[in-house]
Order: structure tokens, then C-alpha cells, then sequence
């Protein structure tokens, strides 16, 4: 069972003020000195609020080694999603901005009958329906009428579609959809749910009804006044294609939208391209799913017929590090391992996975860069997993190193920016627009934020907070977080500039 994140659960502020900021972190601060930073963020991080929660931070002017602030800044963390930057870090290193990969359409035998169509995925996190329905009209084009066999091969990405890392409420949702080489539509299927009259269930129907193919819904839902919560909760059968809604909205309140993963995203493409190619008078006699474990098949007399272009890598990190897609980050993980491999700058063995050459891959690229190895333990790519233990120095290592690199500005750029216009605009509004670019990070009971902040009057900074081990609200969480930010926006040289370690 999982419960949906509604109404902008984690968006918004608190509602009061939790605690008194000092002046130097309100909307109209004073200058704050260096020598004052320890004392400042620690009336932030002190209150009592936070008093069982761990707070893990490090401040660094980017030309410099010396810290400015740390606070456990060596010490495990869960990262949440901050761990995208060192997932993204790595594979725009080691894949460079310009790679590409292609979902390929390979055919035996001629028009109008073709004894197989075999499409060929290498975790393209983009590929859509339509773009399916691209390639069928071609091939209608091309005369094609019937295809005696409809083989899936997804061999080039190894290992489970489910990531076990995740915790079973994780892989529900769509931000915790599996992954594998043939993505259809981020491997999720839409329902709008809308409300009625107090009393009555809610209004269940599929955004997309041609994706719903066998699934049967089920509603245990009604609408409420606005005296009562409103949640909203998946149940699903992993044996067969059912899903239960459970929950309730208020009555005139907007439709929600809930994603639930495909359990079986081989599958799914299967029966989905089937479904687009029959749409273009193509019958298909039989479907194959090659598990990415099996052997290989017959491909003599085969011909590529169609290809499609993933995005570039550079296209790939914004939706990573500016919107934190998942399924994104995982399938970039994939690639740098399936890539490792065939470059031979790595070896995968018949049962290797291929997230875990990924995360290989990830480690020596990241040392090459000076990134302490023993700054980090990373079980996925996304941030989701419990399991992933990262430092405050490891994110500051990361965040330096691509600064010096020959891909700074495009690295940075795919970071959330302020500003009235920028994706931290709900966070900073107007207070140094463009002068944050940071990656957000959100798990119950943490909230991190690292990245690159430009103060007005001082040097150029670079930094991760995180704090860990709390049971306050989101809200409470980011306010304070923002508020450290805040402070850091207002320093201005003064005599003195000591490095402050706050225990």
C-alpha cells in the first residue's frame, strides 16, 4: 500500500514560523562576516526542533580547500536525491554530452511479410507511443502487412527491472517504476481521479485507455467535505493486472492524477506495440520476450529497417538533476555500464548485472576526478534506496571537480536555478536570482540541498547540506535548510576568515 504524495505534499512552506531566523537570514538581512557563520547557522540548526536530528554540512569556496563550515561533514548521510549528482557527474565524464542511444527496429524477411520483427532496447528513459507509432507507419509504408513474430530484446541491460534496493512502496508509484532496455512511457500507466458528491466514489478513468490493456480497476474510494483528509492509496496485485485505489478527495476539489508502475515492462512493450502496429492494419501472429539473461538468437539475414535517437546526454541531465526523474537516473546508470562494456574499458561477465558495472564505472570515474571512494556507498542511482550512505565531502569533491572540468557550464546549467523564473523559484523567488544552482533531495524525515551559490559580495561557493533522522515536516526541514542558503548569500569579506567545525 502506498500513500500519494497529495496536494503538494513537500511544496510548500510551513504554514507558521518555526523559529525566530536571525537577521541574517530574513528576506532583508544584514552582512553576515565569516567569522560569524558557525554562530549564525547554528541557531538554525540548534533550535530544539532539530534536536534529534543530525545535521551533516560543508561550505567551501570553489578555488579553495579550506572550509569555510563543516559540521559531520565526513560522516554517512542518506543523500536522497542529492545522490543524482554523482550519478550524473560520472556519466557525463565518462559518456561525454553528445552520446546517444538508439532503440533499433531489425527485420527477416521482406514485405508484406516478415518472418520476425526484433526491436533491440538500450534503456532509452524517453521513448514514447507515438514514436512507436512513427515506425509501424513506416513500415505500412514500406508494405509490410504481417509479421510472423514480435520478438522484444532487452538483452543489453542486464539484471532486474525491479531494483531491489527500493523499498516495496517505492516500486508502486511511478517515481519508482522499474527499469529495463525497452522503456514505454516511463513504464507507467496514468488514472485520473476525480471527485463527485460527498458520499458518492470517485471518478476512476484512464488517461491513456489503450494502455490499460487487461487491467482491471478497482475502486474503493468516495468523496468527502472539507472537514476529512484526503489521501489516496494503490494497492496492486503483482500477479495479474489489478489495481485497487483507496482513498478520498473533496468534493470540488481539481482532479489528481496517480501513476503506478508497470510491474512487467518487457511485457507491457510487447503487448503495447502489438496493439500500435495492429492500428496500422500489421497483424502479428506471435510476441517473444528475450529476458535479458537468454541466449542468442538468429540474426542472419536480418536488416536494420528503423532506429530511433535517444536524447543526448546533455538533453538527459536537466531532467535528472532540475526534476530528479528516477526511472531517468537509473536508465543513465545502465547505459554507462552497457557503454563500459562495449567500449572494453570494462568486462561483464554472463550473469554481471548491468547497474552494477554502472556503479563500477561510476567509482573510477569519480576517483579519476579525485572524488574519495570512501566518501560514498551507492545501491541505485536515483537516491531512493535506504541503503545509500554518502558525505558531505563527497558531494563538495563532486560539485568542485565538474567545476574544473571541461563540461562546468553544462553541468551546472542542468542544476534547479533561482530566481522568478528559475525551478527554485518556490523556494528563493526573487532574493539572488540566478545566483543558486543546487540539486534538492526529499526522503521522509530528510531534506538535502548541494550546488553551487554565487554571493553577491563574496567568492564563489560550493556546498551540501543535509540534515538526517528527523520526524518533522518536509516544510520545517527546507525552511531551515534554506535559511543556511540564505545566510550564505549575505557574506561579505571581513578581517579574518576562520574555517568553523560546529559539533
Amino acid at each position: 500500500m502506498v500513500r500519494h504524495q497529495h496536494k503538494g505534499w513537500g511544496i510548500g512552506l510551513a504554514a507558521t514560523v518555526l523559529f525566530t531566523l536571525p537577521a541574517q537570514a530574513q528576506s532583508s538581512p544584514a552582512a553576515v562576516c565569516p567569522d560569524a557563520l558557525g554562530a549564525t547557522i547554528a541557531n538554525i540548526t540548534n533550535h530544539p526542533r532539530f534536536e534529534r536530528a543530525r545535521w551533516g554540512i560543508l561550505i567551501q569556496p570553489i578555488d579553495s580547500e579550506q572550509p569555510l563550515y563543516a559540521r559531520e561533514a565526513q560522516q554517512f548521510f542518506l543523500p536522497a536525491s542529492n545522490a543524482k549528482l554523482l550519478t550524473t557527474a560520472a556519466a557525463l565524464t565518462r559518456l561525454g554530452p553528445n552520446l546517444q542511444v538508439q532503440t533499433q527496429f531489425f527485420g527477416r524477411g521482406v514485405a508484406p511479410r516478415l518472418n520476425h520483427l526484433r526491436v533491440v532496447g538500450q534503456a532509452d528513459p524517453s521513448l514514447t507511443e507515438a514514436q512507436l507509432t512513427g515506425i509501424a507507419q513506416q513500415l505500412n509504408r514500406q508494405g509490410v502487412r504481417h509479421i510472423e513474430t514480435l520478438i522484444a530484446d532487452q538483452r543489453l541491460v542486464r539484471g532486474p527491472a525491479i531494483i531491489p534496493f527500493w523499498e516495496w512502496e517505492d516500486v508502486q508509484y511511478g517515481y519508482g517504476a522499474p527499469v529495463n532496455a525497452l522503456i514505454l512511457e516511463r513504464n507507467v500507466v496514468r488514472i485520473n481521479v476525480t471527485p463527485r458528491a460527498v458520499g458518492e466514489p470517485l471518478l476512476l478513468d484512464w488517461v491513456n485507455p489503450e494502455t490499460a490493456m487487461g487491467w482491471e480497476l478497482v475502486n474503493q474510494t468516495r468523496t468527502v467535505p472539507t472537514t476529512q483528509p484526503e489521501v489516496l492509496e494503490v494497492e496492486r496485485d503483482w500477479n495479474r493486472k489489478q489495481l485497487i485505489v483507496v482513498g478520498q478527495l473533496h468534493a470540488g476539489a481539481p482532479s489528481e492524477v496517480l501513476e503506478a508502475a508497470v510491474p512487467y515492462p518487457g511485457q507491457h512493450f510487447l503487448e503495447r506495440l502489438q496493439q500500435i502496429l495492429a492500428a496500422q492494419e500489421i497483424t502479428v501472429d506471435r510476441i517473444q520476450l528475450l529476458p535479458n539473461d537468454s541466449e542468442a538468437v538468429p540474426t542472419e539475414n536480418e536488416t536494420l529497417l528503423h532506429q530511433i535517437q535517444s536524447p543526448s546526454v546533455a538533453e538527459l541531465l536537466p531532467e535528472i538533476n532540475r526534476n530528479s526523474n528516477n526511472l531517468y537516473a537509473e536508465a543513465l546508470l545502465r547505459i554507462m555500464g552497457a557503454q563500459s562494456v562495449a567500449s572494453g574499458t570494462a568486462t561483464l561477465k554472463a550473469d554481471a548485472n548491468t547497474a552494477d558495472q554502472g556503479q563500477a564505472t561510476l567509482r573510477s570515474t569519480l576517483s579519476a576526478l579525485g572524488v574519495d571512494e570512501r566518501g560514498y556507498t551507492l545501491f541505485d542511482g536515483a537516491g531512493i534506496s535506504r541503503q545509500n550512505l554518502v558525505a558531505p565531502t563527497a558531494i563538495v569533491q563532486t560539485l568542485k571537480a565538474m567545476a574544473q572540468s571541461e563540461h562546468r557550464e553544462l553541468f551546472r546549467s542542468s542544476l534547479g536555478i533561482s530566481g522568478p523564473e528559475g525551478s527554485l523559484q518556490n523556494r528563493f523567488g526573487e532574493t539572488f536570482p540566478g545566483k543558486l544552482a543546487a540539486k534538492t533531495g526529499t526522503m521522509r524525515g530528510i531534506s538535502t540541498l548541494s550546488g553551487y551559490l554565487d554571493p553577491p559580495e563574496y567568492d564563489p561557493l560550493v556546498f551540501s547540506i543535509f540534515v538526517n533522522q528527523s520526524n518533522l515536516p518536509h516544510g520545517e526541514l527546507r525552511e531551515a535548510v534554506d535559511a543556511i542558503v540564505t545566510t550564505l548569500a549575505n557574506l561579505q569579506p571581513c578581517e579574518g576568515v576562520p574555517a568553523v567545525e560546529n559539533p
